[in-house]
């Protein structure tokens, strides 16, 4: 049988712009290897595919071979591919040739690193496409970056997508380029570019505190999360949270499966959730506790092989309620439907963090309210240190939104809008935890609710009253400067109100100008001093 046809790119399967661009880049460079970085949800793999679309249907090259992390992802690949007429064996052996019948192949790392002169010889025979899945896999094996090296020397082309920052370490990365120790991308589109393209959802970011005590070798502790402590009285500190039948777990467990009955009580009827775990074992004693909380049994995946892979898949394509995994599906594993995480693992560096925020962030189209995503997670100072970066990675978006409403407003239909409110409204407090949110550390019994539609309430967060909560901007009171001049800062000060007020309630920019609009009666390009400085103080006083 011969290699089936490369049909036309699906019209259906439209580019985003960050996308187009980077087909752009890629398609315009000139160099052997091409690094593309992405955040999490935000397409990698239908970009890659059209970068391989493009060069198999032009004939420039022969084979297209996709290296990914885990087993699940190959036939993830393969699956993807075929929508794009694509065919890819993620089954391959070590055998140096590919099937008449496949354009390509899927493999693993680690099979990479097994069999490098198997692929080796297939690129030398071929024009052969690699397209490096997550390529930051290849920096933690020494013994697979000596293999991806050996392997792919003689590609003809090499494209490297990954959605996790490179790091700087003693590991290099084979076909990266890097400055100064540290690995360089030729496209970058980060979470706060994906935010403000509505190709991600946002988060809301839930800590819990606890007191944990347990008997040292020379003395006993008791302690929150917030202590200070060295290396090996830290694991002992997560080794007591983390106990499937301490207060911690059981409470952040009943919290999260609150927040997901929340989520599938309105639009999003099958929304899931997801608990990664630090090993089998406690994998196992979760999802006991899972099913005291909730009543039903949550899927449990606990080994990268492909009966996982099918109760991975069989979750992604049910309605079920939580799914509990140790690693597997921590990266790469395309489950939409996912909106709230609990991280009960004891694995604490940023890069497997980011990781684990990146599986609830897919956005899906259907769904035309609110999407936020939520992640639960250990008050621990250096989560709440990747969970702020995260979050203040979009504040650079505000003044940028903010800015093009207001030189819009005038040219605004005269038209009333729908009726606007900022009244608030104050949840149950529960627990004595935080929440992370639009990059500030709130206090829980600020975690409140908006009432901003007639028909619509979604949660957002706000920092009301809060001696944690960030300064707004302070109002500048020149005293030489021209009326103009005035002006301009007072209308800059008014645009990052707005911007953090949008943020904060998830509505639009317009929106608030709207309210300002109705209540003060008129648009701010027409305001003077004293009518800006009124402007601001309403919205200080919220």
């Amino acid at each position: 049988m011969s290699t089936s046809p490369i049909l036309p790119w699906p019209s259906s399967r439209k580019l985003r712009p960050w996308q187009q661009a980077a087909f752009d880049g890629w398609s315009s460079a000139t160099q052997q290897n091409f690094c593309v970085e992405a955040t999490p949800g935000a397409g990698k793999t239908t970009f890659a595919l059209k970068c391989a679309h493009t060069v198999l249907k032009a004939q420039t090259v022969r084979h297209v071979i996709i290296v990914c992390p885990t087993e699940h992802l190959k036939v993830q690949w393969m699956k993807a591919a075929h929508g794009v007429s694509i065919q890819l064996e993620p089954r391959w052996d070590g055998q140096a040739w590919i099937a008449s019948d496949m354009h390509g192949i899927a493999i693993t790392y680690a099979q990479a690193a097994r069999r490098p002169q198997s692929l080796a010889k297939i690129c030398r025979q071929t024009p052969t496409l690699v397209i490096f899945d997550e390529i930051h896999h290849a920096g933690s094996n020494l013994a697979w970056g000596d293999g991806l090296e050996v392997a792919f020397a003689s590609a003809k082309q090499r494209l490297l997508i990954t959605g996790t920052p490179f790091r700087s370490d003693d590991n290099q990365i084979p076909y990266i380029e890097y400055h100064d120790n540290i690995g360089h991308s030729d496209i970058v589109y980060g979470y706060a570019e994906a935010l403000r393209d509505n190709v991600v959802r946002p988060v809301v970011f839930h800590t819990f505190d606890g007191q944990f005590a347990w008997q040292g070798k020379h003395q006993g502790y008791s302690v929150n999360a917030a202590t200070r402590l060295d290396a090996v009285e830290s694991a002992n500190r997560m080794r007591v949270a983390l106990g499937a039948n301490g207060g911690w777990v059981q409470t952040v467990l009943n919290e999260a499966h609150q927040k997901l009955t929340q989520v599938r009580a309105g639009e999003h009827q099958d929304a899931g959730g997801l608990v990664i775990t630090k090993d089998k074992e406690h994998a196992r004693d979760v999802a006991k506790v899972l099913h005291r909380i909730t009543g039903t049994e949550p899927v449990i995946v606990l080994s990268d092989s492909n009966k996982a892979s099918q109760r991975i898949k069989q979750f992604a394509n049910s309605s079920q309620q939580w799914i509990v995994a140790v690693k597997m599906v921590s990266e790469g594993v395309d489950i939409p439907r996912l909106r709230v995480l609990v991280y009960a693992t004891n694995v604490m560096t940023r890069m497997y963090f980011r990781q684990s925020v990146g599986r609830i962030v897919r956005i899906q189209s259907h769904l035309k309210q609110d999407q936020h995503a939520h992640f639960f997670m250990l008050r621990l100072h250096q989560l709440l240190e990747y969970a702020t970066e995260i979050e203040l990675a979009v504040q650079h978006m505000i003044d940028e939104r903010a800015r093009y409403v207001e030189d819009r407003e005038i040219e605004r239909d005269e038209k009333q809008p729908e009726q606007l409110s900022f009244d608030l409204f104050q949840t149950s407090s529960g627990e004595a935890s935080d929440v992370v949110y639009n990059g500030t550390i709130i206090a829980r019994d600020a975690y409140v609710q908006a009432s901003l539609f007639p028909d619509v309430v979604e949660p957002a967060v706000i920092a009301y009253k809060q001696k944690t909560t960030a300064p707004l901007p302070a109002l500048q009171q020149p005293e030489s400067l021209a009326v103009a001049e005035r002006k301009e800062q007072l209308r800059a000060t008014l645009r990052n109100l707005v911007g953090i007020y949008s943020h904060r309630f998830s509505v639009e920019h317009r929106d608030v100008y709207a309210i300002l609009k109705r209540k003060f009666g008129k648009s701010v390009s027409k305001c003077n001093v004293e009518e800006l400085q009124k402007r601001i103080a309403y919205l200080r006083e919220i």
